[in-house]
């Protein structure tokens, strides 16, 4: 299975920095894959929370749906994210 990881230096705090990476409205902001991204509903973001995204590669769009199935920002457990589309599953672990 593909990995991807990789790492900034930047001012903000962690949770600052979490706050902004688990909102998955924002990542069409750092994922250049993706060419829209909204969240669904209003409210703070936490388990539960879903968003659309569209990914787009080699000129097709995808459309995507994440929710957030786990969500501990004042902990070192990550932001779990599901995305479900037709009958895949993938979890995705975000860590700050």
């Amino acid at each position: 299975m593909a990995r991807y990881r990789a790492s900034i230096e930047t001012l903000w705090t962690p949770d600052q920095a979490f706050a902004y990476l688990s909102d998955f409205s924002t990542s069409a902001e750092w994922d250049p894959g993706l060419v829209a991204a909204e969240r669904v509903g209003d409210g703070a973001v936490g388990e539960g929370t879903e968003f659309r995204l569209v990914a787009e590669f080699l000129g097709r769009k995808t459309p995507l749906t994440y929710r957030i199935v786990e969500y501990e920002p004042s902990s070192a457990r990550p932001v779990r994210r599901r995305s479900r589309e037709g009958r895949a599953h993938r979890d995705a672990p975000l860590r700050v």
